[in-house]
C-alpha cells in the first residue's frame, strides 16, 4: 500500500506573516535510515504565531525529529506500539526545543502535525499533533 502513496508537500507563509515560520520534513525509508517498522514519516512544524524565533524553532523541530524517530530502537511487533514512540518523539522534541530557547535567552515555540506510514500494517496510519496544526485525510473519492 505504501508504494501506492504519492508523497509531497509544501509550506506557504499566509496572508498575515512576513517571514515563513514553517518547516517540512518528509522521510521515506529508502531514502534515510528509518527504523524496521516505519515505511515513511511527513512532518509539518510551524512557528507560533507572534512568537520570535518561529522560523528557528520549526527548523530545529524538524532536525530534532527525524534525529528522534531514525534513532529508535523499539522492537515494534505490534501496530498499537507504535502510538507510545511517535508520542515520545513529539514529547522529546518539545523538551530539546525548550531547553534550546533557555540556554538562547528566550523561547522556541512551534506545533508539530505528523503522520507515520509503518511497515507492520500498513493500511493504518499513525498521526500525532502538539498545537493547534491539523491533519487532513484526503482520497480520490
Amino acid at each position: 500500500m505504501i508504494d501506492k502513496i504519492d508523497i509531497s508537500g509544501m509550506t506557504d507563509i499566509g496572508k498575515t506573516r512576513s517571514q515563513n515560520q514553517d518547516a517540512l520534513l518528509i522521510i521515506r525509508s529508502n531514502e534515510q535510515i528509518l527504523p524496521g517498522w516505519c515505511e515513511s514519516v511527513v512532518a509539518v512544524f510551524d512557528g507560533a504565531s507572534g512568537i520570535p524565533n518561529g522560523d528557528i524553532a520549526s527548523s530545529k523541530a524538524a532536525e530534532y525529529f527525524a534525529d528522534i524517530i531514525s534513532r529508535d530502537s523499539t522492537n515494534v511487533s505490534f501496530v498499537e506500539e507504535i502510538g507510545p514512540i511517535l508520542e515520545k518523539a513529539i514529547l522529546e522534541t518539545n523538551r530539546r526545543l525548550l531547553e534550546d530557547g533557555e540556554m538562547a535567552g528566550g523561547s522556541y515555540v512551534t506545533t508539530i502535525a505528523t503522520v507515520v506510514f509503518n511497515n507492520i500494517q500498513p493500511e493504518i496510519i499513525h498521526c500525532g499533533a502538539l498545537g493547534d496544526s491539523l491533519i487532513y485525510s484526503v482520497n480520490s473519492g
